[in-house]
């Protein structure tokens, strides 16, 4: 079920969501995880169910946030 999630629809939902907290929704930022949203449709489209996929992608933007 999780391989026939587009990248527009993973966009969305995180958009929704707003893991990051970067107020993308406040600020009409509306492909703030474009990139995101491609990099967990590769991995799915690899096999991987969509929490294994968003995992190591939301660790390493967290731990790009604690760089700045």
């Amino acid at each position: 079920m999780n391989r026939h999630l587009t990248t527009d629809q993973i966009s969305r939902a995180l958009f929704e969501s707003d893991p990051m907290h970067t107020c993308c929704k406040e600020n009409d930022c509306y492909d703030e995880y474009d990139y995101v949203a491609e990099d967990v449709s590769k991995r799915l489209q690899k096999g991987q169910d969509l929490a294994p996929a968003l995992q190591p992608v939301i660790n390493e933007l967290e731990g790009a946030n604690h760089d700045r």
